[in-house]
């Protein structure tokens, strides 16, 4: 759901699963799965409200209880982890104008906005969330059957502010919707050529950028 947090996480893995289960186009038991896991945006955007809250420590707490909900009760699933966004650079879409900040006051006010220490303590969490998704996975906890896996696809790791090819090299909102923060229809679509592409490239080869203006790698 638009706008949850990771601690919403586990209840939208119980209603994933009801809704799977009573899907009359999917067969639980024989079909193959691809479930996508992306969270941490709204829990950073919003971290200054209550940082123990939103500490990267929580955070991995809540993204590991869903993830063992999936393990223990969805077969032959392959999910997608995907690192979260820097919500950092949501700072310099201010640049978008006074709409766009307005909005940012109300979507993400602890990135648009931050405090000398709270630029500080962001700094740290951003790589921090990162980083502890891939030691989670690393770890093995969700190899233990033949049918299940969890494989980090990492193109938002080091993904910047799109920028036009002009003097300045001024930010292309074209990424953007009018609120300068969620993706429009050309945002949308270079992510999912990214995953895409990711889920394609080998464990440990995988970009860690956005696949902007590249060829869809084709399976076969």
């Amino acid at each position: 759901k638009s706008g949850d947090r990771s601690y919403h996480m586990p209840y939208q893995a119980q209603l994933l699963l009801e809704r799977i289960r009573t899907d009359e186009k999917c067969n639980f038991e024989n079909d193959w799965k691809v479930v996508t896991f992306f969270v941490g945006g709204n829990d950073l955007c919003d971290f200054c409200e209550d940082i123990n809250k939103h500490s990267p420590e929580q955070y991995m707490d809540y993204v590991r209880e869903t993830l063992d909900v999936l393990h223990a009760t969805l077969p032959k699933t392959f999910v997608n982890l995907v690192p979260v966004l820097d919500v950092r650079g949501v700072k310099d879409l201010n640049s978008g104008g006074p709409v766009c900040q307005l909005l940012h006051k109300k979507t993400c006010p602890c990135a648009a906005f931050p405090t000398p220490e709270l630029a500080r303590i962001l700094d740290y969490y951003v790589p921090r969330y990162q980083e502890i998704l891939t030691t989670l996975v690393s770890s093995g906890r969700y190899d233990t059957r033949p049918d299940f896996t969890v494989v980090i696809q990492p193109f938002f790791t080091q993904t910047k502010l799109p920028r036009l090819d002009k003097p300045g090299h001024p930010l292309d909102f074209s990424y953007f919707a009018p609120d300068c923060f969620h993706f429009s229809g050309k945002g949308h679509s270079a992510a999912a050529l990214s995953i895409w592409n990711n889920m394609l490239e080998p464990v440990g080869e995988k970009q860690t950028f956005w696949h902007v203006d590249e060829e869809l790698a084709c399976p076969t």
